[in-house]
């Protein structure tokens, strides 16, 4: 009996040529995705941490994180799907990427205020 590959769903993990990403959402052929960066030499503001179990089921290192800066993974069919994160995790992930967006949007919003001339 073949062993069954994971469907791409919410919380999926791809494992693409250079990593690894946790899927937020996916339409049946584009994915929006985290990526897993192992041992980032600079830490974000929306970096999730791992503890060790996340680390070890992932099979990564308890210095990785996940980015909750979302990208779009195009035609994500192409990818592995490796398995699949906890429900703990992907809670956190969810919270850290809406804060991500809120703080973007102030950002943006800050940044197109008038200046008064001093």
């Amino acid at each position: 009996m073949l062993a069954r590959t994971p469907a791409i769903a919410r919380g999926a993990l791809l494992r693409v040529p250079n990593g690894m990403f946790v899927v937020l959402g996916f339409d049946g052929h584009d994915a929006a995705a985290c990526p897993v960066l192992q041992r980032p030499h600079a830490r974000h503001r929306a970096d999730v941490s791992l503890n060790w179990v996340d680390a070890m089921l992932l099979g990564v290192d308890s210095q990785s994180v996940v980015r909750a800066a979302p990208i779009v993974l195009r035609s994500a069919r192409k990818y592995t799907c490796v398995g699949a994160i906890g429900h703990d995790l992907m809670g956190r992930i969810n919270r850290a990427v809406n804060t991500e967006i809120q703080v973007r949007e102030w950002e943006e919003n800050r940044a197109e205020r008038p200046r008064l001339a001093g």
